[in-house]
């Protein structure tokens, strides 16, 4: 039997939430059980790892793939949190995620982009949350589990269309980036949102064009006065 199958051939557990342990005070959570984060590309393995350790007190294992991750959950006394996987530009991700539920964890992806024809593919695979690399913050990987933990399949602030693309509809406009439609239309400029939400230019042009995206607007200023139409600000 090779690795891989012998990764896979373990034993199908519930998805449940492990226990959680007292908020620490510099925000973070802290947690008895480690985040897996899988990834064949060395530097987005690492970067999901620093990540989760900033967001979490909790152990974070980095593997390239999921017969590895298979190794470090039965060596693993404690259920981990979650696997959280990179789905590289171009990849299925329905195969990965198919093999990464079958260990019983709740399973978030990470994504290259924002790509809807991906989202959908994912949701429709199973998978419990998801997370977008050119966007992804402590706060967002926060929000995905606390969010998966409630029992709620959606990130709270990267992500938020998983539940209508689980109905078939558009995916929503996320909290952050309403966030940043609100403050342009309170008249600030991009530097002060940055500053005022704690994230960088380069990520509040991001959500910007993530809401234009997804509001069907051509500009800011159109992005803006349908959000404020549809009563989101």
């Amino acid at each position: 039997m090779t690795a891989a199958a012998s990764a896979l051939s373990m034993p199908v557990r519930p998805v449940h939430a492990p226990p959680r342990l007292a908020d620490a005070t510099n925000g973070r959570l802290q947690h008895s059980a480690p985040i897996v984060a899988v990834d064949r590309r060395p530097l987005v393995r690492a970067g999901l790892a620093r990540l989760a350790g900033s967001a979490f007190d909790c152990r974070v294992e980095a593997v390239a793939d999921l017969a590895e991750a298979g190794a470090v959950l039965r060596a693993t006394e404690s259920d981990p949190r979650a696997l959280l996987i990179g789905v590289p530009r171009g990849e299925d991700p329905a195969r990965m995620i198919g093999e990464a539920l079958r260990f019983g964890v709740p399973v978030v992806c990470a994504l290259d982009d924002e790509n809807e024809a991906v989202i959908r593919s994912l949701v429709a695979a199973g998978a419990h949350g998801y997370v977008v690399l050119e966007m992804i913050e402590a706060e967002s990987l926060r929000a995905t589990l606390s969010g998966i933990e409630a029992g709620e399949p959606v990130t709270a602030l990267i992500g938020g269309g998983l539940g209508d693309a689980r109905a078939g509809g558009a995916a929503p406009v996320t909290e952050r980036s309403l966030e940043v439609l609100g403050s342009l239309a309170d008249g600030l400029h991009d530097h002060e949102i940055a500053t005022l939400l704690g994230i960088s230019t380069s990520s509040v042009r991001k959500h910007i064009a993530s809401a234009q995206t997804r509001l069907g607007a051509r500009t800011r200023t159109q992005a803006v006065a349908t959000a404020a139409r549809a009563g989101l600000l």
